[in-house]
């Protein structure tokens, strides 16, 4: 049942143009999001603390990417919101996806 309802999430998201993975652990997560990415790519994240946590804002920061890393110290409230609008026109947007 619990693999059907994946199965099935995956599917929906395909079909709205998101292109969606399901991973078993943390080593597998990153390197799907690098599978996504290409050198020179703007890459934007939403505010996943799961992402954090499994270390996908770290790996984004070594790669050869402009990633609007919005967790950066010292950010002005300015260049928060500037990075918040530039989202909605990056390459690549990775998302944990909760509450489906």
């Amino acid at each position: 049942m619990r693999d059907e309802a994946i199965l099935k999430t995956i599917r929906a998201l395909g079909k709205n143009h998101i292109p969606a993975r399901y991973v078993e652990n943390g080593d597998d997560l990153l390197a799907a999001v690098e599978s996504f990415i290409a050198p020179g790519d703007v890459v934007g994240v939403g505010d996943s603390e799961t992402l954090r946590e499994l270390g996908v804002y770290d790996r984004l920061r070594t790669l050869n990417v402009e990633f609007l890393d919005k967790r950066e110290p010292g950010l002005t409230k300015e260049e928060k919101r500037d990075i918040y609008a530039r989202n909605f026109s990056a390459d690549v947007f990775v998302s944990g996806l909760n509450a489906v």
